[in-house]
């Protein structure tokens, strides 16, 4: 199944007031072991088990592929002036994605294979991104600024969307959940720090946040976390971020396994995460200098790492994994790239 949670990314603790932030928790960065990357050449090909995908080129259209260990082969679904994204299925015959008829009005359609029966399940417009979880459909709104909205609905749409508690999305462990902070001032250099804080009590029921005392918070990162910099299983308790110290070049790898961190120092290398599957974390690295780089994966504990892909790779064109194969999108050719976990 293609099934990638997409992450709510919280602005600023959800504007609330500045809250006490521990510097201690901050790991040392110092005495980090090395993690030495050595880029190979790995032969790709087709999957062993029979894939159907269902995924969106921007601005093209809505494509199925049908993979086997003989061919692979791309037909269209829907060719059109809309745009299409995020699109997810837990099997071949019901398709979730969204529609966008102009930006940023965008709504959640179901898809019935083969007839292609279309159904609209939201009509608000103005949706971020979605994901299915625990049977239901979630989706959020204004994902980018101080009040984002998450809503919880089932997947026939035929019941309302209940608005729920926007943490629910954000990424983390089973004990903390992960986010941006703002710049601290108290710093000599400037930087937007990753935070943590204990998950809500409440779980998913909506509370205003102006009315909670907020809870503890701590820093976890030395230098800048971006949007793209971190990543978390809360199903598996395991949660991953990465951060790069501009003026060596040292880029380092923070994982994180039932609560118990693991840092490795990478050099020469910009470290990008893609996902965790199945006990293990991957993630794309990249040399700025050339075009080497590659698809890598590596246990929580730092141990068993291996290379899994080539350098035609990108975090950012990552679609999901299904039956045990990672699926990205080729940059610029309508077609798949399909590597085995």
């Amino acid at each position: 199944m293609i099934k990638r949670v997409l992450l709510l990314l919280l602005a600023a603790v959800l504007a609330s007031p500045v809250l006490t932030v521990d510097a201690k928790a901050v790991s040392d960065l110092s005495n980090a072991p090395e993690l030495r990357i050595r880029v190979g050449k790995i032969a790709y090909t087709n999957p062993a088990v029979p894939l159907t995908i269902y995924w969106a080129k921007y601005e093209q259209g809505l494509y199925k592929t049908v993979a086997t260990p003989d061919e692979v082969k791309t037909y269209p679904v829907f060719i059109g002036a809309y745009k299409y994204r995020n699109v997810l299925f837990e099997n071949d015959k019901t398709i979730y994605f969204l529609k966008y008829t102009q930006y940023p009005y965008g709504d959640i359609y179901k898809l019935e294979m083969p007839s292609k029966a279309l159904t609209r399940l939201t009509f608000t417009g103005g949706i971020d991104g979605f994901a299915l979880k625990n049977d239901s459909l979630y989706y959020f709104t204004g994902s980018m600024t101080t009040e984002p909205g998450v809503y919880r609905m089932p997947l026939d749409g035929k019941k309302p969307a209940v608005k729920i508690n926007p943490a629910m999305l954000d990424t983390g462990d089973k004990s903390y959940r992960y986010y941006f902070g703002s710049a601290d001032m108290s710093l000599p250099y400037l930087y937007f720090p990753l935070l943590r804080q204990k998950w809500p009590a409440a779980g998913e029921q909506y509370i205003d946040q102006e009315e909670v005392e907020q809870d503890f918070e701590e820093a976890v990162s030395q230098y800048e976390v971006n949007d793209s910099d971190y990543l978390g299983d809360r199903d598996a308790d395991i949660f991953m971020f990465t951060e790069r110290d501009e003026e060596s070049g040292n880029s380092y790898l923070h994982l994180y396994n039932k609560g118990k961190e693991t840092v490795r120092k990478v050099k020469d290398w910009v470290i990008e995460p893609v996902d965790i599957l199945h006990g293990w974390v991957y993630f794309t690295v990249d040399n700025e200098e050339s075009d080497k780089g590659g698809l890598f994966a590596i246990r929580p504990d730092g141990s068993g790492l291996r290379q899994v892909g080539n350098s035609d790779l990108s975090a950012s064109y990552y679609l999901g994994s299904i039956k045990g194969y990672l699926v990205f999108e080729h940059y610029n050719e309508l077609k798949l790239m399909i590597v085995k976990e």
